[in-house]
């Protein structure tokens, strides 16, 4: 291993290469860490070997050709990486739905040459050029003075654009919500798609017109592509989102919830050099346990407010922050400018998120104190009206 390429440096670009994602492709892995492809599973086992990516054990995927940092997110790195080869076959598809003058000029040429040598074929075969110009020769100048009739129309770029927008929505929920877990049926969906956007492409000979059994072909994709991959696809994101907010609201509680953004972000914390981020952060997370534990005893509606100020405020921005203070930490450089950004968020996990923790958790606790008076009450008026207490012994100065 080379002194200026260590493994920890070769670690330290492949968490930033991924970022929040599980996984990555192995020739951006092989380009990050500065080594040979086949060279991956060598060094990734040294990684896991010294206890570098904690509870997670990748592995690499050869169908996928992709690192895939634990098997719980296999399904997740199916979808994500089928969704990405659709995007690289719907752009390929949208030049092939742009027919410029250049490759009209060449197609002409084509044409011609074609015409010729097919003229001289059948004068030669006995088929005869005369014959040969009576049935062949009108489709050959129709190709020639029109070589557009047999490209893609404004349907076909029209249908591939909106795919790609709705495949652009959903590679932005993946990179966003990456502990998702779609369904077999879902990368199905996804991976046919990609299949007939591939089909529609090799409907288009490179350089040369389609013939008319190709051209049916590709207006039957196309037609496919319209009526039912579009819809389903805005469904396939519908049912994204509501999977992610099942998972946050019904199937997951308050309290795991939170101990699970609570784990995550001390796994961060062992991710950073300064001493003082990772204590600040170790703290917060300690603090996120606390509130955790606290709404057990809160009360239901105190508790769903709590959570909600957490996801819609702390934790997303607590998300963010750290997001983009790694990618500068790990930098062994940093200019001034990140230099004193650095440092700004550095102060507002040592100080501003612990304050207003600490207040989520104070609010909690009294309102739980609230709420045990409550009961406390209600308990001894029920007694009362059972004629298990007295009334009047229980009012000051009526002792003895």
């Amino acid at each position: 291993m080379s002194l200026f390429n260590p493994i920890k440096k070769q670690y330290d670009r492949l968490m930033e290469l991924t970022g929040s994602l599980p996984c990555c492709d192995l020739d951006s892995a092989a380009a990050v860490m500065r080594i040979k492809k086949n060279k991956i599973p060598k060094n990734l086992k040294k990684m896991i070997d010294r206890g570098m990516f904690g509870a997670n054990h990748p592995y690499i995927d050869q169908d996928m050709s992709m690192i895939v940092m634990d098997k719980r997110f296999h399904p997740f790195a199916c979808m994500y990486h089928s969704a990405c080869r659709l995007k690289w076959d719907l752009n390929r598809a949208k030049n092939v739905c742009i027919f410029t003058p250049q490759e009209r000029s060449r197609v002409r040429s084509r044409t011609a040459q074609s015409f010729l040598a097919d003229m001289v074929d059948a004068a030669f075969s006995g088929y005869g050029a005369g014959r040969m110009l009576r049935d062949r020769g009108a489709n050959y100048l129709q190709d020639f003075l029109d070589p557009d009739r047999a490209m893609p129309n404004a349907e076909a770029s029209d249908v591939v654009a909106l795919l790609g927008d709705e495949c652009d929505g959903l590679l932005s929920f993946l990179r966003m919500n990456p502990e998702i877990n779609p369904t077999p049926l879902q990368i199905h969906f996804v991976t046919n798609t990609d299949r007939r956007v591939l089909s529609f492409i090799k409907s288009y000979p490179d350089g040369g017109l389609p013939n008319s059994q190709q051209q049916r072909t590709a207006q039957e994709i196309i037609e496919q592509l319209r009526s039912d991959s579009l819809p389903r696809f805005r469904t396939l994101l519908e049912e994204l989102a509501r999977m992610d907010e099942a998972s946050r609201t019904g199937e997951v509680t308050p309290t795991a919830e939170l101990q699970e953004q609570a784990s995550r972000l001390m796994a961060l914390s062992c991710q950073m050099n300064a001493g003082s981020m990772r204590t600040s952060v170790s703290r917060i997370a300690g603090l996120l346990n606390e509130i955790a534990i606290q709404l057990e005893y809160a009360p239901a509606r105190a508790g769903a407010a709590c959570v909600r100020s957490l996801r819609t405020i702390y934790l997303p921005m607590m998300q963010e922050l750290l997001t983009k203070y790694l990618r500068y930490d790990r930098n062994p450089d940093p200019g001034s400018d990140v230099k004193e950004a650095m440092k700004s968020t550095e102060n507002i996990f040592k100080n501003d998120l612990p304050k207003a923790l600490k207040q989520v958790l104070k609010d909690l606790q009294g309102d739980s104190a609230i709420e045990l008076e409550s009961q406390a009450e209600a308990l001894k008026k029920k007694m009362e009206l059972d004629g298990l207490l007295d009334p009047l012994e229980q009012k000051p100065g009526n002792e003895g």
